[in-house]
C-alpha cells in the first residue's frame, strides 16, 4: 500500500514539474498587471497612495495597496477600529462614494482597474468622479488595465 502510494506521489509530482501548464507558485498571477504596475512603480512619488480593482496584484507587482476601488462583493473584515479591510491584503475598502472621496481627499495617488472598474462593481458615482476628475496615463495603460492619476491639487482646483 505505501509503494503505490509512494509511485502515485511521485507520478504526480513529476507531471506538475513537466507540465507546460505551472500554475502558482510557479507563475506570476495575472500577469496582464505587471506593465501598469511598472509604470506607476517608476512614476509614483513618496506619499502617493495606490487604489486597485484587483489589490492582491498590485500588492504582488508594485509592492503596494492603500485602497480597493470596490463597493459590493468584497471579501472583508472589520479591524480593531471598525475600518472595512480586505480579507488578503489588508487595504482599506473603499465601500461608498462617501467613503470614497473622503479616502483621497487631501491626497495624490493612482487608480489602477481593470474590467470591474467599468462594471457594477463600482459605483457609477465613484466612476463619473474617476473618468472626470482623474488623469487618465495611456502611457501605463494597456487593453485590459487601466491608470489613472490624480492630485491633491489639482482636484482642488477643479471643486
Amino acid at each position: 500500500m505505501i509503494t503505490v502510494l509512494l509511485v502515485r506521489t511521485g507520478a504526480g509530482l513529476y507531471r506538475v514539474a513537466c507540465d507546460d501548464y505551472q500554475p502558482i507558485p510557479f507563475e506570476d498571477p495575472h500577469p496582464h498587471w505587471q506593465y501598469a504596475s511598472e509604470y506607476v512603480q517608476k512614476n509614483a512619488n513618496e506619499g502617493d497612495v495606490v487604489l486597485s480593482t484587483m489589490p492582491i496584484c498590485t500588492l504582488y507587482y508594485l509592492g503596494q495597496t492603500d485602497y480597493w476601488l470596490r463597493q459590493n462583493e468584497y471579501y472583508s473584515f472589520e479591524d480593531s477600529e471598525g475600518v472595512l479591510r480586505d480579507r488578503y491584503t489588508g487595504a482599506v475598502i473603499l465601500k461608498d462614494y462617501p467613503a470614497f472621496r473622503k479616502e483621497i481627499e487631501g491626497k495624490n495617488g493612482w487608480v489602477i482597474g481593470d474590467q470591474k472598474l467599468d462594471s457594477y462593481f463600482t459605483d457609477p458615482e465613484v466612476l463619473s468622479y474617476v473618468y472626470e476628475n482623474m488623469t487618465f496615463v495611456p502611457e501605463g495603460s494597456d487593453d485590459t488595465i487601466k491608470v489613472y492619476r490624480f492630485e491633491k491639487k489639482a482636484e482642488q482646483e477643479k471643486q
